[in-house]
């Protein structure tokens, strides 16, 4: 396996990822808005597929899926769904034929791949004639509800993408794009529980800090959750994650 220097593992949230991140219901919700843009009996390749919980939500609808992954904790679990169909291995170098698969998904993932340029340029490569290229941006439009919007302070972490840098990095892969939507996604959490998710260095920006950068960024974030009204109480909201279709 070869992998990018930049590219993101989860290996070490492989245990808990889908307890902490909406497990099944949330996957099937999304599986339900990929569908549309799905051929029956294609063959797709679910690029940063972790556990295997969003292939594993669409296999039933007659689609051949493969999961891949840099995580082996991660593929093992999504062997266990996708049994003879999982593969360790980078975004930025797929182990498929040119034009073998019909459909390459990045779902919440292609942000943590080194090169995002050449990940899709990659996918591009494995996709047949007529093909298409699927991304689920990571990041929601923002929503009013107080506690996602605390959470979104933790984005100072991460290197600053331009608002259209998913569709700049598709036009560089030469990707021509078909349709851009979204996917409502509603979650429930009480500020306590977002807190104790950050104590818990639960998100990639967080597990290697330093304890300056903790004290400046993040314990300030974990303070105003606390003190928010009821900490303790479960707020709704619906969370609208970008979703952008590609052709070759």
């Amino acid at each position: 396996m070869i992998q990018s220097v930049g590219s993101t593992s989860y290996e070490r949230m492989a245990a808990r990822y889908e307890q902490d991140r909406g497990g099944e219901g949330r996957a099937r919700v999304i599986a339900d808005a990929l569908r549309p843009w799905l051929t029956p009996g294609s063959v797709v390749a679910d690029i940063g597929a972790g556990t295997g919980v969003i292939a594993g939500a669409l296999i039933d609808d007659d689609l051949d899926v493969v999961g891949v992954d840099i995580s082996m904790g991660m593929i093992s679990r999504a062997s266990a769904r996708l049994p003879g169909a999982v593969v360790l291995a980078d975004g930025e170098a797929l182990p498929f034929r040119r034009g073998s698969m019909t459909t390459a998904l990045f779902v919440w993932s292609l942000h943590h791949i080194g090169d995002p340029v050449s990940a899709l340029d990659e996918a591009r490569r494995t996709i047949s004639r007529g093909g298409r290229v699927i991304v689920v941006s990571a990041t929601p439009e923002h929503s009013p509800d107080e506690v996602q919007l605390l959470f979104r302070r933790l984005d100072v972490l991460t290197p600053a993408r331009e608002p259209d840098w998913i569709t700049r990095a598709a036009f560089a892969a030469q990707l021509e794009p078909v349709a851009s939507t979204h996917i409502e996604i509603d979650v429930e959490r009480s500020p306590l529980d977002l807190a104790r998710q950050i104590e818990d260095r639960l998100y990639s920006p967080l597990w290697d800090l330093d304890a300056e950068r903790w004290s400046m960024v993040v314990a300030p974030i974990i303070e105003s959750l606390r003190d928010l009204e009821e900490p303790s109480h479960k707020r709704r909201a619906t969370l609208r994650s970008p979703l952008f279709v590609f052709e070759a």
